[in-house]
């Protein structure tokens, strides 16, 4: 979508309608795999994982979040106990899988394939329903998320 500008500041305010990819669905599965029961992790401590020869990233989970899949661990939550124990002294970087994302992962529940996203902050969900096997089949696409023409070069 083109975007519009904003009347009082002038900044174009865009939304990207962003489909659950393989991208995001290969970082829950390594998140899931590293938070079997919802512990908290963080995010350099989940082990490189391939999948189909692809290693995920740490980004990808921003992204999962929107569906309910995995939450970021609020700084209230974390203890200096965990800190302690995990050798981390910032407390940014923690998430763990929700019961929804372990679900999902396990081809237990299916999710709506896309998610809107304005200014960087969730609108809604909506979509075909997608398994993680459709998300895992569905490979990251510029051009599908942000409107943009291809050219043919």
């Amino acid at each position: 979508m083109e975007g519009v500008s904003c009347p009082c500041c002038g900044r174009n305010n865009k939304r990207y309608t962003r489909p659950l990819d393989a991208g995001i669905a290969r970082g829950l599965v390594a998140l899931v795999r590293a938070s079997p029961n919802g512990e908290i992790v963080h995010v350099k401590d989940i082990p490189e994982m391939l999948v189909d020869g692809v290693a995920w990233t740490s980004h990808d989970f921003a992204k999962a979040r929107h569906w309910g899949l995995c939450e970021e661990v609020t700084d209230t939550e974390l203890t200096d106990d965990l800190l302690k124990t995990t050798g981390r002294k910032r407390r940014k970087g923690f998430w763990r899988s929700t019961i929804k994302g372990r679900r999902f992962v396990y081809s237990m529940e299916r999710v709506p394939k896309y998610a809107d996203i304005l200014n960087n902050n969730f609108e809604k969900v909506h979509g075909d329903q997608w398994s993680i096997q459709d998300a895992l089949g569905h490979p990251f696409d510029f051009y599908e998320i942000t409107g943009a023409t291809r050219s043919n070069d």
